[in-house]
């Protein structure tokens, strides 16, 4: 993620609720009409300056501008922002602190259910070494073929699948429970 980004102030989510509507099924992003507190006076009034935007702007598509690696971005108050972290701070609340990847690898696709924070192995999809589905989590990939997350322990020296998962936390915590449950056996075996 961009730190030259982090150096200001982000828009808080709330303003961002205020100032854009976001269509999970399409991932567009649309500007909302904005009230004339929203404008400092200027040469011409908050009023004028309100009335010219929301002609300009309002109910329109925003963040359009696509970059050239295809990520799309759009600025509020005079700040470049990307637009898929701008979808992820509206839909959730907050700014992410990883990358936001899209899952399908289409940069302009922002739609909700292709994007998901690389928490746990910051992107390393395109990093040398690494096969193509690798999540850089031990024992959890991604399958193409099923558009899901498969969870994997070795068992005993055996490779045990635990399922596959909709989202990558999801099949990260059922390793880390079932690696939890293992060692508890581990330990206790001798008792029973």
């Amino acid at each position: 993620g961009g730190t030259n980004m982090a150096n200001r102030e982000l828009p808080s989510p709330s303003l961002l609720r205020q100032l854009l509507s976001y269509d999970p099924e399409s991932g567009k992003l649309f500007w909302l009409p904005r009230r004339p507190d929203a404008f400092a006076p200027s040469k011409y009034s908050p009023e004028r300056r309100c009335k010219t935007w929301n002609s300009a702007n309002a109910g329109k598509e925003a963040f359009t501008y696509r970059m050239k690696h295809g990520h799309r971005q759009g600025s509020i108050n005079d700040q470049l922002l990307l637009a898929h972290r701008v979808v992820w701070a509206w839909m959730t609340g907050a700014w992410p602190e990883a990358d936001i990847d899209h899952i399908n690898g289409d940069p302009t696709d922002n739609r909700w259910v292709n994007l998901r924070s690389v928490t746990h192995a910051i992107n390393t999809r395109n990093s040398a070494g690494k096969s193509n589905n690798s999540s850089g989590a031990t024992g959890v990939d991604w399958r193409p073929d099923k558009r899901k997350w498969r969870a994997r322990v070795m068992v005993n020296g055996k490779e045990r699948s635990l399922g596959h998962f909709d989202s990558f936390e999801d099949a990260v915590s059922a390793r880390e429970a079932a690696l939890l449950q293992d060692g508890f056996t581990k330990r206790h075996g001798a008792l029973r």
